[in-house]
């Protein structure tokens, strides 16, 4: 194996003896796209971020907090964080919002019915929204908040895991977003006071080639823990090669660095053609 270089995608190869799993079915390779999935053979741990997320999610209202550029490996690590809930015995709830309707995003209190139907459907609980949501008085966020904290965590026993993937969909929408993610705040700061609210734990992706201004005070991204997927290095690189039944050599893996660079999908894109 390669010792790792002091940058990502760095030139700088070592060449150690470290054993790893070869793919012995190079025929059987499948097109990458979209997430890693759970059983993949081809996910490459990034240094110490599994661990950190794993011991993060099983603290009492924990937050975190994914960011990168498209294709990075975002939603491979979520759905990895929210494995390691299942084996704590939590519920994983995971809501893509790239696959919400713009009606849906464009709108506060649809937008927010929505994500109450959804994370109960995903804990098998009847929909109650009916019986919780009071138009009359009160706002679309405070409604949201007690379906959370008077239903959905007062029914279930075992701590809930939010996976909030593609957020950026929202950011567009500044009418929307602005009060869905100081709500999200508002739940990550009352786990700190209130023993309800400990046993909800969020985690958000979102990409970075779209920027939103906000209220640092109002953002959930100023909070928790903060996890930037940078490029994959010399490493990583060489491992995903050997995955891949590559057996280049320094000047073949420095090739490929020097024309595509670490980014994860890149990379296992060209091994998938080599």
């Amino acid at each position: 194996a390669l010792r790792r270089a002091s940058s990502p995608a760095s030139s700088e190869f070592i060449t150690t003896n470290r054993p790893l799993q070869t793919l012995t079915a190079v025929a059987n390779l499948q097109f990458p796209e979209g997430s890693v999935a759970l059983d993949s053979a081809f996910y490459v741990e990034r240094s110490h971020i599994e661990s950190l997320c794993c011991e993060t999610v099983v603290k009492p209202g924990s937050l975190i907090w994914i960011k990168a550029p498209e294709m990075m490996g975002k939603s491979s690590l979520m759905t990895r964080i929210l494995a390691c809930a299942n084996r704590e015995k939590y519920h994983a709830v995971y809501l893509d919002l790239s696959a919400v309707d713009r009606g849906i995003l464009t709108n506060l209190d649809k937008f927010l019915r929505w994500l109450c139907l959804m994370v109960s459907r995903q804990l098998k609980l009847e929909n109650k929204l009916n019986e919780y949501w009071d138009t009359e008085i009160l706002g679309s966020n405070d409604n949201c908040t007690a379906y959370f904290e008077e239903y959905l965590l007062a029914e279930i026993d075992a701590p809930i895991v939010l996976g909030l993937d593609e957020v950026e969909r929202l950011f567009p929408h500044t009418e929307v977003v602005e009060d869905f993610l100081g709500m999200l705040r508002s739940w990550h700061e009352k786990a700190k006071i209130s023993d309800i609210w400990k046993k909800l734990r969020l985690v958000m992706a979102h990409s970075t080639e779209v920027y939103i201004p906000l209220d640092m005070n109002q953002s959930p991204f100023n909070a928790g823990v903060p996890v930037e997927l940078q490029e994959f290095d010399s490493q990583q690189i060489y491992d995903l090669a050997r995955l891949h039944g590559l057996d280049w050599n320094e000047v073949q893996l420095r090739e490929l660095v020097s024309a595509i660079g670490g980014h994860p999908y890149l990379v296992r894109l060209a091994m998938y053609e080599i």
